[in-house]
């Protein structure tokens, strides 16, 4: 004679899973399926909300930078036109590094103060300062001591940790030409003394 039964219990799998009247195992791994799946969906939500990983840290100016190679932009002499009644010229970078390049300095002390020297003298004092979007620049205190008569604030590109450029600009070239409103400018990139300059960072204006 075969009893009814209207619960059962197995000792396998969830020892608490209670099948009921209608219910069969298979209905209710698939409730469970679906539970797992909502949790899983949950835990993806909660990862895509969380808190993006912070950027690397910035690279500091601090420290001691030598000049190693100095762009310049200077008027171009293309040619005449068809009647030669006029001179046609545009404006091209060259490369303008003196042999002595590496004797001007400029040290970035943590203090936010900066030095220039050139041979070892010290011909400027300043002071630097660090903006929010992560760029650096400085001024210096005697307006005499200025790089250029166009500048007083420079701007810092940190290529990497141990080479940076600064671009200022600088009066036109004398003479008669049609680009005297135009931009000038100079960029002076350093590096650190005793490294090699990290030149596959950096889109140098001449080319080598």
């Amino acid at each position: 004679m075969i009893l009814p039964i209207t619960t059962l219990f197995f000792a396998c799998g969830d020892k608490n899973t209670e099948y009921t009247d209608g219910d069969t195992a298979e209905d209710t791994a698939n409730e469970n399926t679906t539970a797992v799946e909502e949790t899983d969906s949950d835990s993806t939500m909660d990862s895509d909300t969380a808190e993006p990983t912070p950027p690397d840290p910035i690279i500091s100016p601090i420290g001691e930078w030598e000049l190693y190679r100095l762009e310049k932009q200077e008027l171009y002499f293309e040619g005449f036109n068809d009647d030669y009644s006029e001179a046609i010229h545009s404006m091209k970078w060259y490369n303008q590094t003196s042999s002595r390049a590496t004797e001007s300095t400029i040290i970035f002390h943590e203090d936010n103060s900066i030095q220039n020297f050139y041979a070892d003298v010290l011909v400027g004092e300043g002071t630097w300062t660090h903006t929010l979007d992560g760029t650096y620049s400085f001024m210096f205190n005697d307006g005499a001591n200025n790089w250029s008569d166009l500048t007083d604030t420079y701007t810092v590109n940190m290529h990497c940790s141990n080479t940076m450029s600064i671009q200022y600009l600088v009066p036109p070239p004398a003479g008669s030409h049609g680009f005297q409103e135009a931009d000038w400018s100079i960029i002076a990139y350093h590096r650190m003394p005793g490294t090699y300059e990290c030149d596959d960072s950096i889109g140098y204006k001449v080319s080598d």
